[in-house]
């Protein structure tokens, strides 16, 4: 009983150092991290059933399609602020 219990503390402190030193970099890069996150859910909101020139659309049915008939405000908003994101961080390991 001793030993189990030695075995699972010891995975315990060795899971809790892992996950110190995964939170330290994710810090570290934080504007890589959050810039990733804001695209991936900003990109990932596609709505393809909005109107289109007037009619309900499927994904070929408009004559001139843009993303502003796809994407919210919201959703364009996310995913400039992502990139940007991106860029400075890409910008600050170039320095």
């Amino acid at each position: 009983m001793r030993v189990s219990w030695l075995v699972v503390q010891y995975a315990f402190d060795r899971l809790l150092d892992i996950a110190g030193e995964k939170f330290a970099v994710i810090r570290q890069e934080s504007d890589l991290f959050l810039g990733t996150a804001l695209t991936i859910i900003g990109v990932f909101s596609f709505q393809s059933a909005k109107y289109c020139d007037g009619n309900a659309t499927d994904y070929l049915s408009c004559t001139r399609p843009s993303t502003y008939y796809y994407y919210g405000g919201f959703e364009i908003f996310l995913i400039i602020a992502g990139v940007f994101l991106v860029m400075i961080w890409f910008i600050k390991k170039r320095a």
